[in-house]
């Protein structure tokens, strides 16, 4: 769903409450041929079980993908981890994120690295924090965005995880719905899947699925879907 606003600045109540609608979109037109976006990510209410061929204990399921029609153009993409927030989620949550964000980079598109960490986050593009959002049980993580409208060409980004959330370093290949954390690598790596251009898609498989499920870590590697999409657009 998306909900488009005319007008340069939104109450910040305003978009909380807007972030009670599933997987909603903000779209927030500013000066100059900018445009700011918030992409609030939300848990699911119903939880899913993945079963994939063998070799692989989640499957990759379909090539599915959604392009934001937005990209980088110049590369790599400064981007600084707030360790000291990040922490506050679990111990280690910083190097988590780092993780999510290399699951992206490490598909080479385009060749050579992607990010490049920063220690300031003054000299930043992308800035990868914890911070209150809606509570919890409503938006795990929300990514904002600006662009350029004419060139569609990121400007910077912000990706927020809610720390009214239950966070954890859970077991790896976790395919099926269980307990109430969140694995802060799996949302990561959807949170930088928006980062890097992609939209939702309804292919539970792919770590750009809408919803996030407690116990999973299954969408801490990308499905065919997610590949596929990261090239086309690098």
């Amino acid at each position: 769903m998306r909900a488009t606003l005319f007008s340069s600045f939104v109450p910040l109540l305003w978009i909380l409450a807007a972030a009670q609608v599933s997987a909603l979109e903000v779209v927030i037109p500013l000066e100059a041929g900018v445009v700011q976006v918030f992409v609030f990510d939300e848990a699911e209410g119903s939880q899913h079980s993945h079963a994939g061929p063998a070799g692989d204990p989640c499957g990759d399921g379909s090539t599915q993908y959604k392009l934001l029609r937005v990209s980088w153009g110049a590369f790599p993409v400064n981007i600084h981890y707030d360790g000291g927030s990040l922490e506050t989620l679990a111990a280690g949550g910083a190097d988590q994120a780092r993780a999510a964000f290399n699951s992206w980079d490490a598909q080479e598109h385009p060749a050579g690295a992607f990010f490049l960490e920063v220690a300031s986050a003054a000299d930043a593009k992308v800035k990868v924090l914890a911070g209150p959002v809606d509570g919890a049980l409503g938006t795990l993580a929300v990514t904002s965005y600006s662009y350029n409208r004419f060139t569609k060409r990121f400007i910077e980004a912000t990706v927020t995880f809610d720390t009214a959330e239950s966070w954890g370093i859970l077991a790896a290949n976790a395919c099926t719905a269980s307990g109430s954390s969140f694995d802060i690598q799996n949302v990561g790596a959807h949170e930088a899947g928006h980062v890097v251009g992609l939209g939702h898609v309804s292919d539970a498989q792919q770590t750009m699925y809408t919803y996030g499920s407690p116990g999973i870590t299954k969408h801490r590697s990308l499905g065919k879907g997610d590949q596929a999409g990261i090239d086309k657009i690098y």
